[in-house]
């Protein structure tokens, strides 16, 4: 029994490994703008409640994170890109065309860093059969520090 519990438990831990092994997409093939600029807030509706978000009036004006993605030279079988968040959230799909601006509204930067929105983003490429080929994933941790494919970027 416990060689049989080994034998599956090796198994997954292979199987899952594998999964997670999307390489990044090669930076010649696009181009990344970091849209930083400062919008007010929509004034939260006084009869609902939540604990969640920070109060703000909605004159004061707060930093605004955009990203802007430029696919400039993306090889032949990229097809298809879907963006997904760390909540889970389809934020796009989308067939890719040539020379393709992608935005990713990110939201405000306190919100971010505060964890009340997503602070991270996976941007998958694939072919026609859905094969996942490479990825680019942004993220911003507590601190503010802007990642690139596990690189950093900058500072919001």
């Amino acid at each position: 029994m416990k060689f049989f519990l080994v034998l599956v438990f090796t198994f997954f831990a292979h199987h899952l490994k594998g999964q997670d092994t999307i390489p990044y997409e090669n930076k010649d093939s696009y181009k990344f703008e970091l849209d930083y600029n400062f919008k007010s807030k929509p004034v939260q509706d006084r009869e609902e409640i939540n604990f969640e978000q920070k109060r703000s009036s909605g004159n004061t004006l707060l930093p605004y994170v955009k990203v802007l993605i430029t696919l400039t030279n993306m090889p032949e079988d990229r097809y298809k890109v879907r963006i997904t968040n760390d909540l889970g959230n389809k934020v796009l799909t989308k067939k890719i065309k040539k020379n393709m601006q992608i935005v990713v509204d990110m939201g405000y930067a306190d919100d971010i860093k505060d964890g009340v929105g997503p602070h991270k983003y996976d941007i998958i490429f694939e072919d026609k059969e859905k094969k996942k080929l490479s990825k680019i994933v942004l993220d911003i941790d507590r601190d503010g520090n802007f990642w690139v494919n596990e690189q950093r970027f900058g500072k919001i």
